[in-house]
Order: C-alpha cells, then sequence, then structure tokens
C-alpha cells in the first residue's frame, strides 16, 4: 500500500510539473521585418473591434509583441521573437476577427495570417502534445486512487470482521 502511495506521491509530483513547464513555455514567432510587425500592430490597434470580454486579452498582446519586439533578435530569415503560448493564440484569435476594407489590406492582412496561423498551428501541437501527455498521467494518477482506496476498503472490512 505505500508502494502505491509513493508512486502517487511520484506521479502527481510529475504532472504538476509537465504541466507548469507547458504553460510557461515560450514560441518563437518570426515576421519577415520591421514593416510586417508593424502592420500586425496596426491591424490590432486600428482594424480590430474588441469587446468588453477581451479587450485585456488585446491589450496584453499587442503590449507584449512591442515589448517583444524591443528585445528580438534579426536572423536571416527576419525577426525573432520569443513569445508565450497565450500570446500566440490571442494574436490568432484577434487576426482571425480583424475587420477591413480594400483589395490591397486584404492582400498583405491574408500574408499576415498565413505566417502567423503556420506558426500558431505548430505551438499549438507541442501544447497539444503536451495536454495528452498530461491527460494520460491524470488517467493513471487516478488508476492509483482507486487502488489505494480499494486497498483501504478491504483492510477496513478485514479488521472490522
Amino acid at each position: 500500500m505505500e508502494d502505491l502511495k509513493t508512486q502517487l506521491r511520484e506521479l502527481e509530483s510529475r504532472a504538476t510539473e509537465l504541466q507548469v513547464t507547458s504553460a510557461k513555455q515560450k514560441f518563437t514567432f518570426t515576421v519577415e521585418d520591421k514593416t510586417e510587425l508593424k502592420s500586425i500592430l496596426n491591424l490590432i490597434d486600428k482594424d480590430y473591434n474588441w469587446q468588453s470580454k477581451n479587450a485585456a486579452l488585446t491589450v496584453h498582446v499587442y503590449d507584449s509583441l512591442k515589448l517583444a519586439a524591443k528585445t528580438a533578435e534579426v536572423i536571416e530569415g527576419g525577426i525573432e521573437m520569443e513569445l508565450d503560448a497565450t500570446i500566440m493564440t490571442g494574436l490568432y484569435n484577434i487576426l482571425l476577427n480583424i475587420e477591413s476594407g480594400g483589395v490591397e489590406k486584404a492582400r498583405k492582412f491574408a500574408k499576415i495570417l498565413t505566417n502567423v496561423g503556420s506558426q500558431v498551428s505548430s505551438a499549438m501541437q507541442r501544447l497539444a502534445e503536451d495536454h495528452e501527455e498530461i491527460k494520460a498521467m491524470h488517467l493513471e494518477i487516478k488508476e492509483l486512487e482507486d487502488k489505494i482506496t480499494e486497498n483501504e476498503t478491504s483492510e477496513q472490512i478485514e479488521e472490522e470482521a
């Protein structure tokens, strides 16, 4: 029985550690150049109609992008920034709800959305893999808890007999 309880504590600890690590992950976000980054920021600032339920997230995404740009690394393929998963998904959701006009703006927007979308998809894939591993651990935790409860019940019945 003590073995089961020890296994349970170790598994709970590993599951918690993985959840924290997964939540704190940083993802590399790449834009072609400062012009593309400026275009993204302008879309958020001028063409996104926020609502009260997402106003704080909108400000957080915008400010986080501006802050990340200050420490961005210029590479051969563009400019790389590190962003949290929440910023990546928030940015993508904001871009999916942009309202604007004009063909050239639509052309520029489609390019940005494709770039951001593929990067968010990769990040979400990694998070989904983490989630599956965490889910499997929680199933294992439940099974161990059930075994412990079963053993405790059996011991209690034996003591009463």
